[in-house]
């Protein structure tokens, strides 16, 4: 009798194991399934997280590109305005020139009047001309016209 019992401790322990078997390789299975399922999930995050890494990168790119366009278009317009500044420069420098010299005619020639002004009103005759009248000598200085004045009346 004691050996039926160690048989069907046996027996019942070879039982017990082979269910202690199944179950861990149901666990080991099952452990596998969530483990390929959670780097099939990973996998796919990974793919999501790349193309929106690329799309944001492809939109910098976009907006870059964008903005060295606009500053390319500042910058020209800026150098055409301090060309145009430059020219307008150049232009009124040589207005101001040509005005200062005309200017300077003038002062001469009326440095010339204001001289023979002063020598007709002192009495003396001008230089290189012959004597004329003390009646004629306002005539002959409100006859001469002054290059760029109105003619004298």
């Amino acid at each position: 009798e004691a050996e039926k019992r160690e048989q069907a401790f046996e027996k019942e322990a070879e039982k017990r194991e082979q269910v202690t078997r199944a179950t861990i390789e149901r666990i080991d299975k099952e452990a596998e399934k969530r483990e390929q399922a959670f780097e099939k999930e990973a996998e796919k995050r990974e793919q999501v997280t790349r193309a929106t890494i690329e799309r944001i990168d492809k939109e910098a790119e976009k907006r870059e590109q964008a903005f060295e366009k606009e500053a390319e278009k500042r910058e020209q317009a800026i150098q055409a305005a301090l060309e145009r500044s430059d020219r307008t420069f150049e232009t009124l420098t040589a207005r101001a020139n040509e005005l200062a010299k005309e200017l300077g005619g003038i002062a001469q020639r009326t440095a010339r009047s204001e001289g023979t002004l002063e020598a007709l009103a002192a009495g003396e005759p001008r230089a290189g001309s012959k004597s004329t009248s003390a009646p004629d000598e306002p005539r002959t200085v409100a006859a001469q016209q002054v290059p760029g004045e109105p003619p004298a009346e």
